[in-house]
């Protein structure tokens, strides 16, 4: 009797099994619980986009570790390194690619999701194409914008890289000597990704831009947001020189407060109290991982977007990212990570300096005083490598007058592991804060007290005077 059971059993199951597609049957068989409903009349396009000289293969074993689990994955490779596109062409490229998978693969239907998972670069080129669909920019293709489920960035520079900063210069370097430039990064993508580029000031701007507030809200509110960045533990012997002098908070490529879009904002007009606010846009996780691993199949040398081959049999492989990726796309509760090894200390800090419209202003005459150390926090630290530094503010027609600094920052441990264990619970003007002053010839003096965070860089906008204070 028992046996009966079972062989009818086992033949409803072919049975049921040879009414569907081989692939809606093991997507179905594959898709996590929470899933399980949608796996048969749903589709979930995952578009992975890698970084500045990289291609699909710095993603490891992603697409075949995520198709595992019933997603569709789709690599988008675009032409870094060319001399005459930057990440706007990029993201622009990006809409016209989305357009034609979906010509070529079926268009979407009702309840089809895509998401997006964002290596280093890749993250900055996502993120454009996400706010200007959002804001229905045509060149963006924005029919796609309401089917965008979880958008993911991996170690992404939003506010700059030291080794943009250091490619930068080779490039140059090689330029003058009239030798070829040894790595595949275009000059416009170096540029956009070192600290206070133009590309940069735009984001922040758009950022705390109270016209754009409505688009902004809309894919909050609409968009699942990730934001993951990476310290590398291994590297700790090169802290003095690329980060604090106790840790090494940076992935080998992007310092982590750079990483990490939310930030706090602070603008100083003349004879006015500053305004200052947190600007919150997506949760962040820290994760211990290296930018690129020249062994990403090591246990002990993660990539932060390199997938490991045994993660496409073991969906609970040891990977610091894998396992919150896949969850985050597919719905459920992201898990924590093990502990960090210690209190995050590093921030940082860029200040935006500008004259009254119509006043001309010559940046090379701006100064700061800055003292090194206060109030339990340090600057610009001799030993590390471009730990502050002025970024080239002209060139563009739309910051005229314009001066840009920014700063590498570290609390001390007793301060930092208040401020962590505060988290952003802390009211900025409870946080601890960098007193500076600013001084150009014909404007009055400036000010400024800065909130700073651990992991978190602070955007300040100093409006110059050039007439006396009021009595």
């Amino acid at each position: 009797m028992k046996k009966s059971r079972a062989l009818a059993l086992g033949l409803a199951i072919s049975g049921i099994a040879a009414l569907l597609s081989a692939d809606h049957w093991r997507r179905a068989l594959r898709a996590p619980a929470a899933a399980y409903d949608l796996a048969f009349t749903t589709r979930h396009v995952v578009f992975l986009i890698h970084g500045i000289g990289g291609n699909a293969g710095h993603f490891g074993s992603m697409k075949p570790a995520l198709e595992a689990r019933g997603l569709e994955v789709v690599p988008f490779e675009y032409d870094t390194g060319s001399a005459g596109k930057n990440t706007y062409t990029f993201a622009q490229e990006f809409g016209e690619f989305l357009k034609s998978y979906f010509d070529r693969s079926g268009e979407l239907g009702e309840g089809d999701r895509i998401s997006l998972v964002m290596h280093s670069q890749g993250g900055l080129v996502g993120t454009i194409w996400l706010a200007r669909a959002f804001a229905g920019d045509s060149r963006f293709h924005p029919e796609f914008a309401s089917r965008i489920d979880a958008f993911i960035t991996l170690g992404t520079p939003f506010w700059g890289a030291k080794t943009a900063v250091f490619g930068s210069t080779v490039r140059r370097l090689a330029d003058s000597l009239g030798v070829p430039f040894p790595l595949p990064f275009g000059p416009q993508e170096l540029q956009e990704m070192s600290f206070g580029s133009h590309t940069i000031t735009r984001f922040r701007r758009l950022a705390v831009d109270e016209e754009f507030a409505r688009v902004r809200g809309e894919i909050q509110s609409r968009v699942r947001l990730l934001n993951i960045a990476a310290i590398a533990t291994q590297l700790k012997l090169l802290a003095p020189f690329a980060s604090d002098a106790r840790e090494y908070e940076d992935d080998s490529a992007v310092p982590l407060p750079s990483a990490r879009f939310d930030f706090i904002h602070l603008t100083q007009k003349p004879h006015r109290p500053a305004t200052v606010g947190f600007m919150e846009f997506a949760p962040f996780r820290v994760v211990e991982a290296l930018h690129l691993s020249p062994l990403p199949e090591s246990e002990n040398f993660p990539g932060i977007a390199q997938v490991p081959e045994r993660c496409v049999s073991n969906p609970n492989c040891r990977h610091p990212t894998f396992k919150i990726v896949a969850d985050h796309l597919q719905g459920r509760p992201v898990p924590e990570g093990p502990p960090l090894p210690s209190p995050l200390t590093s921030f940082m800090l860029e200040l935006s300096i500008r004259a009254p419209q119509g006043v001309p202003l010559r940046p090379e005459e701006v100064s700061i005083e800055l003292p090194p150390s206060q109030n339990g926090l340090r600057l610009a630290d001799p030993l590390e490598l471009y730990s502050h530094g002025k970024a080239p503010a002209r060139g563009a027609a739309e910051f005229p007058n314009e001066a840009r600094f920014y700063y590498m920052g570290y609390l001390r441990p007793e301060r930092a592991k208040i401020e962590n264990e505060a988290g952003s619970r802390t009211n900025l003007p409870a946080n601890p804060s960098v007193r500076l002053r600013v001084r150009a010839p014909g404007f009055a003096r400036q000010e400024v007290q800065a909130a700073v965070r651990p992991a978190t860089s602070t955007y300040v906008e100093i409006e110059l005077s050039n007439e006396a204070p009021p009595p």
